[in-house]
């Protein structure tokens, strides 16, 4: 998982620039029977190893960028011994104004609807 994770994220600095410690990632593992994968006409079969990625970032970046970080992924997983017919990558792109740190200073809240009751949050 640890090897995955790490050359995902080399190609995200190595091609789109993003800074070393801008790394945020989550990972999840799934026993094979809740997974779902089909051929979808593209002429071959996936193995157990099918690694899925999706990547949140903002958008900008021209589709040659997109398609190189694509093309770095696929060809840094297969160090950890990971066929291009086993990598399954989506891109989510968005805006600035979608992003958040948590603790940013924002605009005061223009614009915003008045809320109807107060917010009140409960430990789980």
């Amino acid at each position: 998982m640890r090897a995955i994770a790490d050359a995902t994220h080399w190609a995200l600095t190595d091609v789109l620039g993003i800074p070393e410690r801008n790394r945020f990632q989550v990972i999840s593992e799934h026993d094979a029977d809740h997974v779902i994968v089909f051929d979808a006409g593209l002429g071959f079969e996936r193995t157990d190893r099918l690694v899925t990625i999706r990547i949140f970032t903002q958008s900008g970046r021209t589709t040659e960028v997109r398609q190189c970080l694509l093309r770095t992924i696929a060809e840094q997983l297969e160090l950890p011994d990971i066929s291009g017919k086993d990598v399954f990558i989506g891109v989510v792109e968005n805006g600035f104004q979608d992003w958040s740190s948590g603790f940013q200073a924002f605009p005061v809240r223009r614009g915003c609807p008045a809320r109807s009751r107060p917010l009140t949050i409960s430990a789980l």
